[in-house]
């Protein structure tokens, strides 16, 4: 029987092929062309995720958006998709925890979340690290981008999750469900490790992408919407 249904964020609980949420803020603070530019040097391998979230902070800084309430206030959330709400519910009604899991960060995981209903502990990604007053906490960031050890409680905060081994030890081991009771359900590459992490334990894997990269992964269950992933789990209810 299936008890935990992990679901993406960008593309599978949200719409695809929407503006990056990150990027309109930086379109709206003057500074699109240098967050673009950053991205590709992460993209590329050149500089780590710490030095990426680094980067955009200190450009955020320098345009005047200095807290966490600034920036949840440029925000645009994206559109979630119309049938993830009565999902999340229905899976809830047949006893199926629910969690989001992302390599993005906390300002937009946990607004989807909300959105769609999983509850804010069930959410498990990057987030930014604040100071007391509510505003980025730079002397961190600048510390985890130069690789440099420190003790500070939220030092795990720019990880840039792995989902793989995030699901794999942490994620289910929470709820208490192995693996084989687990679904998956991603939309890109990036979604890839938790995928192979569930099928290798003889877990779900739905593909909800449009493109044909789940043409050479058969093991993978392609599906238009979400709601075609519920006929396809064995749930302990039948409502």
């Amino acid at each position: 029987m299936t008890g935990l249904v992990v679901f993406d964020c960008d593309g599978t609980l949200t719409m695809p092929h929407q503006a990056n949420p990150y990027l309109l803020v930086a379109k709206r603070h003057g500074v699109e062309t240098d967050f673009c530019n950053a991205i590709k040097l992460f993209e590329n391998g050149v500089i780590s995720y710490p030095a990426l979230v680094a980067m955009e902070l200190n450009m955020l800084k320098t345009a005047g958006c200095r807290t966490l309430a600034d920036f949840y206030g440029s925000l645009p959330l994206p559109a979630v998709r119309p049938e993830a709400k009565s999902v999340i519910h229905k899976l809830k009604q047949h006893g199926v925890h629910t969690a989001l899991l992302s390599s993005g960060l906390d300002v937009l995981a946990h607004a989807v979340a909300r959105e769609v209903g999983i509850s804010f502990e069930n959410v498990y990604c990057n987030y930014l690290p604040t100071d007391e007053n509510g505003g980025f906490n730079y002397t961190l960031v600048s510390q985890l981008a130069q690789n440099r050890s420190t003790d500070h409680p939220d030092a795990n905060c720019l990880q840039h999750v792995d989902k793989g081994q995030s699901l794999r030890h942490i994620l289910a081991p929470s709820f208490g469900i192995s693996l084989q009771q687990t679904a998956y359900v991603g939309n890109d590459l990036w979604d890839l490790s938790a995928m192979s992490a569930t099928l290798q334990n003889g877990g779900k894997v739905f593909y909800i992408g449009d493109d044909d990269y789940a043409l050479h992964t058969p093991l993978f269950t392609p599906v238009h919407s979400l709601d075609q992933i519920l006929p396809r789990l064995q749930l302990s209810r039948n409502l």
